[in-house]
């Protein structure tokens, strides 16, 4: 009698070991996508987070006569109080010798001093799906442009009333394929109601 194992044994056993790599690799795939669908839920909420309070931080500052909403392309511009006297005599004050509250932008957060031309605009750039603050000039030139969030889906500003709005509804969507190259996409949608303080 020969000992050793047949072709067919050998075949069983290389069959019943496939089958069990097979079902063991689905297994460890199914729970590094549940991992990665995990983590990138996480990372686009916290991106809509971000960008949320970056806009909200803003918006808080002004007031219903200095913002203009465009609901149609979901743009938002506004002033907020500034210092523009750059007279070292006067204490620095956001107010005018009248009383009056002077309204502008700075054109970046290190600067000391704004320019009542000035005007913080918010957009959605449809090319890269990002979340971007301008300084803007009178004549909409932008001087400088920072970005406040990524992989951004759709924003949406909805304000309360339309005209002279107290407050202001907005929505961030962003939104991210599960894995490179994948068509399945997860969502993080973001609403908070701003209410100007002045």
């Amino acid at each position: 009698m020969k000992k050793g194992f047949t072709l067919l044994e050998i075949m069983v056993v290389l069959g019943i070991l496939g089958i069990a790599l097979g079902i063991a690799f689905s297994m460890f795939d199914m729970s590094n996508l549940g991992w990665n669908t995990h983590n990138i839920q996480v990372e686009l909420q916290q991106e809509a987070r971000m960008g949320m309070e970056a806009m909200a931080k803003d918006l808080y500052l002004t007031d219903s006569g200095q913002i203009t909403v465009d609901t149609i392309n979901n743009i938002i511009t506004f002033q907020v109080p500034v210092i523009i006297d750059t007279d070292e005599t006067i204490p620095k004050d956001i107010y005018d010798t009248l009383g009056n509250i002077r309204w502008g932008a700075k054109v970046n957060d290190s600067a000391t001093y704004g320019n009542e031309s000035y005007s913080i605009r918010y957009s959605r750039n449809t090319n890269t799906n990002q979340l971007i603050r301008d300084i803007i000039d009178g004549s909409n030139t932008t001087l400088s442009s920072r970005v406040c969030d990524n992989n951004l889906q759709a924003l949406v500003f909805d304000p309360t009333p339309a005209l002279q709005p107290t407050t202001l509804s907005i929505t961030i969507t962003c939104q991210r394929p599960i894995r490179q190259g994948s068509t399945t996409l997860l969502t993080a949608t973001l609403i908070s109601r701003v209410t100007f303080r002045n």
